[in-house]
């Protein structure tokens, strides 16, 4: 049963995933900025209502209460990466996938932090502790890719933290030690680091996030800041750096529907203009109620009526809905313990916006309150 065939509504929230049943009140919100980037844009289709939030978890059958990455598949069914396994959700029901001893080919780790789909169906699991893992549902069998001292074209690290599929079919993965690019014969990969005497090398080897824009360049998200890939040149420019604007760990990147991207770090939230290279700061300020709630951003996405979601490290989320120079609309979400509703749980990692256009949530630890 494909998640598309569903005919019931959910709303995604707490542990896993929560579903957008109600419209949305907006509300003005100041920023802290320092750069001008773009003109801006305004959301459409959120209105005055409230926001319900229903819960998934161990109780419905999702293997572990923590999720890392929620990905829909070609067919509509959703996969949900845990710290206890891989979940195939239909709608109904959960399929789990975990590592198991007895089985090379099982899932090599069981702690989930990022899937991806190839144009030929198959499945690319990254793993904390045991790589990157391509998965054919047809054999259902993992096939595993981890380091290998001996090995030049090996992953450089057992720990993936994200991976990206580009609209030409390469798969790009951000690890620990750099970022690689799966060659062409899948025996191996191209792996690009740190270069303290070249500055159009990457910034720093912990690879946090990996963004495609609409020319094909490849943004990359690190520790210690913001990089720009240009596949055909194989050079790296750096932006938003520790050492020049105080920014570190970027986290998260997604694109604003037109000329720019949003950036998402440890010291607030970023508006990059593509053309310009200028860009503008948004972080929380205690005295003002109407600004972000928290200056640590661990998930972006841009949903298809331009709203802009933005989850946070222990504050909830963030739904901005209009974004005007150095002026934000922010709408704020987060666990209330009187409505059983409302997010069961404010850690944030994972967000996405289904084909039927149910937004769904994955947070960190709990369970349904």
């Amino acid at each position: 049963m494909s998640v598309k065939r569903l005919t019931h509504n959910l709303i995604i929230g707490f542990l896993m995933v929560g579903l957008l049943v109600s419209s949305i009140t907006s509300g003005d919100a100041a920023t802290a900025g320092a750069i001008p980037a773009q003109t801006g844009w305004s959301a459409v289709g959120y209105g005055a209502g409230y926001m319900r939030f229903d819960h998934l978890t161990v109780i419905d059958g999702l293997s572990e209460n923590s999720v890392r990455t929620i990905m829909e598949d070609h067919l509509g069914f959703l996969w949900f990466g845990t710290q206890e396994g891989l979940n195939r959700y239909n709608g109904y029901d959960f399929t789990v996938y975990k590592t198991d001893p007895d089985n090379p080919a099982a899932l090599s780790d069981a702690f989930i932090t990022s899937i991806v789909e190839d144009p030929t169906g198959i499945l690319w699991v990254g793993t904390y502790y045991g790589g990157l893992n391509r998965f054919d549902r047809e054999t259902s069998r993992f096939r595993h890719f981890q380091p290998d001292s001996g090995d030049p074209r090996a992953l450089p690290s057992e720990r993936v933290n994200t991976l990206l599929m580009t609209t030409d079919g390469q798969l790009w993965v951000g690890t620990r030690s750099g970022l690689s690019v799966l060659d062409g014969d899948l025996q191996g990969f191209t792996t690009y680091t740190h270069d303290p005497e070249h500055r159009s090398s990457l910034s720093d080897d912990e690879v946090l996030a990996l963004y495609e824009d609409e020319d094909g360049i490849i943004w990359v998200g690190t520790a210690d800041g913001l990089n720009l890939f240009d596949p055909e040149t194989g050079m790296f420019t750096r932006y938003l750096d520790r050492a020049t604007t105080g920014v570190s760990h970027v986290n998260a990147i997604t694109g604003d529907g037109g000329q720019g991207v949003w950036v998402g770090t440890e010291n607030g939230l970023l508006h990059f203009g593509r053309p310009s290279r200028t860009y503008q700061i948004y972080t929380h300020s205690p005295e003002d109620p109407n600004s972000l709630s928290s200056d640590i951003i661990t998930s972006l996405y841009l949903d298809r009526s331009g709203g802009l979601w933005v989850g946070l490290e222990e504050s909830g989320l963030n739904l901005i809905t209009d974004y005007q120079g150095d002026a934000l609309q922010v709408e704020v979400y987060s666990h209330d313990d009187s409505d059983t509703n409302s997010l069961n749980q404010n850690e944030i990692w994972a967000i996405l916006e289904d084909s039927g256009g149910i937004m769904w949530f994955g947070t960190l630890g709990g369970g349904n309150q």
